[in-house]
C-alpha cells in the first residue's frame, strides 16, 4: 500500500517536471513570433535629390514576408504616382522576406515643378507601409555678360529644370520663358526655351531698348506653366561713354571722338564743342555693338574746359575738352601762318572717279568752300588747295583704302571727315 503511494508520487511530480520543460521551451519561440510581426518596413530613394522626369530607385525592406504581397501605391507629396511611372508599368512584387526593389520616374506636375522636400510612401497589399524624403532640387540661371547696353545680346544658361525625356514613363515637359524686368512692375518676355535631356539649356536674349539707361539690379526671371517656382539673375544697363583724343589743344586741333555703348544702329544726330554745333555726316550710325568714331576740328572757342556733346538717339552725352593758348584767335593765326599747301587734285588724284565731293569749313570767317570735279561745277569751285593742319569733308562713292596726302587713309562710303 505504502509502496502505491509513492509510485503514484513520482509519477505527478515527473508529469508535472513534463509539462514545466515543456512550457520552458515553447515560450521563447512565442517571444519572438510576436517580435517579428513588430518590425516596422523601412523605405529608400536613391537619390535623394532629383528633378522631374528622373529616374530614381527605391528600396524597400520588412514589408509583408511570404512571397504574396505587391506594392499596391506609391505616393509623392501625397499624391499618387501612376503605375505607368513605376517599374515600366509591371506590378511590383516583394519577396519573401518582405524586400522590393524597382524603379520610378519623378512625375512632372505642380508639386514637382515647386523645389523642396516632400515624402515619399509606399504601400504593399498586406496593409504595411513607409516612407522617405525625396528633394526636389531648385533650378537655377546664369548670365553672361551681367552688365551691358541696350540692345545687347546675353547669354542664358539654365540648370535643374524638368528632364526634356522620351523614355518610357516620362511626361512632355513645359517650356521654360525668360522675362526681362524693365521695370520693378513691367515684365517683358524676350525668350522661350525647352530644356534637354539633361535638365538643361543654353540660349540668347537682347536686352530691351526701353531698358532704363542706366539701370541696375535688372531682374531675368524664368517661368514655366502651372506653377509660381522661378529662377532669377540680375542684370546691369551700362551708360553710353563719349570720349575725345587729344583732350586738350588749341582751336584748329583736329580731335577724334568715340562713342561706345549706344544702342545699335542708331543716327548721330549733332555734335557741339564748346556750344558751336559741328557739321557731321548726315549717316553717322552706331554700329551693331553701339560704337561710332568721327573726326573734328575745335572750332575758334574761349580757352579753358570747353563740352563736346554728342547726340545719339534720344540721348545726349558729354566729354570735356581743355582749349588752351594765349588767345582763340592767335592760336588760330598761328596756325594758319605754318601751314603749307598743296594742290587739291594732285594730292586727290588717287581716288579717281571715286572722287564726289570736297568741303571745308573755316573757322575764322565761318565760310564754306568745296571742290567739286564735276565739269558744271567748275566756275564755283572755290576749293582749289589742301594745307596741313586742316580738316576737310571728303565724299566718295564707295569705300577705298589708298595712300592721300602721305598716309594711307581708310574712306568709307558717303561722306569722311579726313586731317590733313
Amino acid at each position: 500500500m505504502r509502496s502505491r503511494s509513492i509510485c503514484r508520487l513520482i509519477s505527478i511530480l515527473a508529469l508535472a517536471l513534463l509539462v514545466a520543460t515543456v512550457t520552458f521551451v515553447k515560450m521563447p519561440t512565442l517571444i519572438s513570433a510576436n517580435l517579428v510581426s513588430q518590425t516596422a518596413a523601412t523605405l529608400v530613394i536613391s537619390p535623394t535629390t532629383a528633378l522631374p522626369n528622373q529616374y530614381i530607385a527605391v528600396t524597400g525592406e520588412d514589408f509583408t514576408v511570404g512571397g504574396a504581397a505587391t506594392i499596391s501605391t506609391i505616393s509623392l507629396g501625397g499624391s499618387i504616382v501612376d503605375t505607368g511611372k513605376i517599374n515600366f508599368g509591371a506590378p511590383v512584387n516583394v519577396d519573401s522576406s518582405g524586400k522590393f526593389v524597382t524603379n520610378l520616374v519623378v512625375p512632372v506636375n505642380s508639386i514637382t515643378l515647386t523645389p523642396g522636400s516632400y515624402s515619399m510612401a509606399a504601400t504593399d497589399s498586406g496593409g504595411k507601409t513607409a516612407a522617405a524624403t525625396l528633394v526636389i532640387t531648385a533650378p537655377t540661371i546664369s548670365l553672361s555678360p551681367v552688365s551691358s547696353r541696350a540692345g545687347s545680346t546675353i547669354t542664358v544658361t539654365g540648370a535643374n529644370f524638368p528632364l526634356n525625356s522620351t523614355n518610357i514613363g516620362t511626361d512632355q515637359v513645359p517650356p521654360v520663358t525668360i522675362n526681362y524686368n524693365i521695370t520693378t512692375s513691367n515684365a517683358k518676355q524676350v525668350a522661350s526655351i525647352f530644356p534637354d535631356s539633361l535638365g538643361a539649356f543654353t540660349t540668347t536674349f537682347e536686352v530691351p531698348l526701353s531698358a532704363t539707361i542706366p539701370s541696375t539690379a535688372n531682374k531675368v526671371s524664368t517661368a514655366i506653366p502651372g506653377t509660381s517656382a522661378t529662377a532669377t539673375a540680375t542684370h546691369s544697363v551700362t551708360k553710353p561713354l563719349v570720349t575725345a583724343s587729344p583732350i586738350m589743344g588749341p582751336p584748329g586741333t583736329v580731335i577724334t571722338i568715340t562713342g561706345t555703348e549706344f544702342n545699335s544702329f542708331i543716327q548721330v544726330k549733332s555734335l557741339s564743342i564748346g556750344g558751336i554745333q559741328v557739321e557731321i555726316p548726315a549717316n553717322l550710325i552706331t554700329d551693331s555693338a553701339g560704337k561710332f568714331t568721327l573726326s573734328s576740328v575745335v572750332p575758334t572757342i574761349e580757352n579753358g574746359t570747353q563740352p563736346i556733346l554728342a547726340q545719339a538717339g534720344t540721348s545726349t552725352y558729354t566729354v570735356n575738352f581743355s582749349v588752351t593758348g594765349s588767345s582763340a584767335t592767335a592760336s588760330t593765326t598761328q596756325t594758319v601762318t605754318t601751314k603749307t599747301t598743296y594742290q587739291l587734285t594732285q594730292e586727290l588724284s588717287p581716288l579717281g572717279d571715286n572722287l564726289l565731293r570736297v568741303y571745308r569749313f573755316h573757322n575764322v570767317d565761318k565760310k564754306w568752300t568745296f571742290y567739286d570735279p564735276k565739269p558744271e561745277f567748275a566756275s564755283f569751285i572755290t576749293l582749289t588747295e589742301l594745307a596741313t593742319g586742316n580738316a576737310y569733308w571728303i565724299k566718295v562713292k564707295r569705300g577705298q583704302t589708298t595712300v592721300i596726302g602721305g598716309t594711307y587713309r581708310d574712306l568709307f562710303e558717303g561722306w569722311n571727315l579726313v586731317a590733313w
